[in-house]
């Protein structure tokens, strides 16, 4: 074989090997790489940037590379698609789960019964206790001008608005 032909197969193969390398990289960050740790909750902040969001997600293990994150964000034109709110990272998830995690919702959610006759000092009780609100701020709303003109109602508090019933909230809910 003449050098100039082994020159040709070298010029043609090594990119192409590396390309193969590269793509070997992104399927197993992608797809075969799983966060081992244990199910945990993922707050985005609203408006929050997909580098900061990148940043913790890597900082906290739930992603194997935050380049890799980035990129395929960025070539699937996803930067902007996470929703916020408290999301479930389950353990076992792949960087593709992550993504959908975020994307779709996936929302660490409290299910908060209010059961019938309580008054509002019980439920904010209720609520406090499942981590949903504090006591104090939420007492401050529902005795609020402007949460009573939200509502079109006319008193002094939204007790007796409050129905009986499942609700379901992020932690700490705006």
């Amino acid at each position: 074989m003449s050098i100039k032909k082994s020159l040709w197969i070298f010029i043609i193969a090594a990119p192409l090997f590396a390309l193969l390398l590269v793509s070997l990289q992104f399927y197993y960050v992608l797809e075969v790489w799983q966060y081992d740790g244990p199910d945990t909750s993922f707050k985005v902040k609203s408006g929050e940037a997909f580098s900061s969001i990148n940043s913790r997600l890597y900082k906290n293990k739930y992603i194997k590379s935050a380049k890799v994150f980035y990129r395929y964000s960025k070539y699937t034109d996803i930067l902007t698609s996470f929703k916020a709110g408290n999301h479930l990272i389950a353990s076992g998830s792949t960087m593709r789960d992550v993504i959908a995690t975020l994307q779709t919702g996936g929302m660490d959610l409290v299910s908060v019964t209010i059961p019938e006759g309580k008054n509002i000092y019980q439920i904010a009780d209720i609520l406090e206790a499942k981590k949903v609100v504090t006591k104090n701020k939420f007492l401050k709303y529902v005795k609020s001008e402007k949460s009573l003109s939200r509502h079109k109602i006319k008193g002094q508090t939204l007790e007796g608005y409050l129905y009986p019933d499942t609700y379901y909230f992020s932690k700490y809910s705006p």
